[in-house]
């Protein structure tokens, strides 16, 4: 593989997708190799996601806080081995090769993009949560809007120089759940966005992103050494305190939860609620199913125990 800066990592329907600090979205094998390479020509991509066969990102071409580009990549027909780069369009309205299945240009900023099965919902600051539903025709996809909400007010004070917004939103075939940076969390209903409930988690770091786990919960990170383990109603069922930095992935691994972070490694049982942290040199941004681990310098190597200084807890 061509060396590459990754600075996200997405799983969707056994495929695993890098999004690249220079702007590239790489499809890569369990092993590590690459598949496939789409490139935005530049354009910074913001936010992501990807789930089914589509990859959802919003960019933006001037970093501007008031305009935001969201565009789906169909990956369905990627399983070649060989490379396969694409032009984005050129932006004057006029398409030429683009990258995209379907793109639109938007009133406000995306702050986060989730997704599950046939559906991403996204956030525009300010202005409200959007849930999109995707249908495909042969090679062409559909893209209609399932339903809107206002955006939230959130309740906690404003620190000095920090204004609440929307860090991360996750799905399931029955909740849409928003959690802000601060903290606080929406469940919506995935029908019409109902609020069906709302709360604050105890925390002292801003939140990061989060992980869908289905019918166990959700995985949630923060900047800090803190992450939460929390069902779907958002009960708290671990709290991971002190960890040697923060987490940046995680996923499920048969009967164990197992991330990668900054300069670790960790593990959690389901079964004894036994967790413990791997030391290490490098950052890690990805899980993949495997074993390996994908490193923020692009190179790969095994996740888990790395020496005889791992910690349990």
């Amino acid at each position: 593989m061509s060396d590459f800066a990754p600075s996200r990592f997405h799983v969707a329907s056994g495929r695993n997708i890098v999004v690249c600090n220079d702007d590239k979205i790489k499809i890569i094998d369990d092993e590590g190799g690459e598949i496939a390479e789409y490139d935005l020509k530049g354009d910074r991509i913001v936010s992501s996601t990807a789930f089914g066969d589509f990859v959802a990102v919003s960019f933006s071409p001037d970093v501007s806080p008031r305009i935001s580009e969201l565009g789906i990549l169909d990956i369905g027909t990627v399983n070649a081995v060989a490379d396969t780069t694409s032009e984005r369009f050129v932006n004057d309205g006029k398409k030429n090769n683009s990258i995209f299945k379907w793109d639109r240009r938007l009133e406000g900023f995306i702050e986060a993009i989730g997704s599950m099965e046939d559906t991403f919902i996204f956030s525009l600051r300010g202005l409200g949560i959007y849930s999109m539903g995707i249908s495909r025709s042969g090679e062409k996809i559909e893209i209609n809007e399932n339903w809107r909400l206002g955006y939230p007010e959130w309740d906690g004070n404003q620190a000095a120089g920090f204004v609440d917004g929307v860090a991360t939103i996750t799905a399931s075939d029955r909740h849409v759940q928003i959690i802000s940076e601060g903290g606080e969390w929406l469940s919506l209903s995935s029908e019409d966005g109902t609020i069906l409930n709302r709360g604050v988690l105890e925390i002292t770091d801003p939140v990061y992103r989060a992980v869908p786990l289905g019918a166990t919960g959700i995985f949630v990170m923060t900047r800090g050494s803190h992450a939460f383990l929390v069902d779907n109603d958002f009960n708290t069922l671990f709290n991971f305190t002190r960890l040697p930095g923060p987490v940046l992935d995680a996923r499920r691994v048969g009967t164990e939860l197992r991330w990668t972070g900054w300069r670790h490694d960790g593990r959690f049982d389901f079964e004894t609620s036994e967790f413990e942290t791997f030391p290490r040199a490098e950052i890690g941004l990805g899980v993949l199913k495997t074993g390996l681990c994908l490193y923020n310098d692009g190179r790969f190597g095994g996740w888990g125990p790395h020496s005889s200084s791992s910690s349990v807890v």
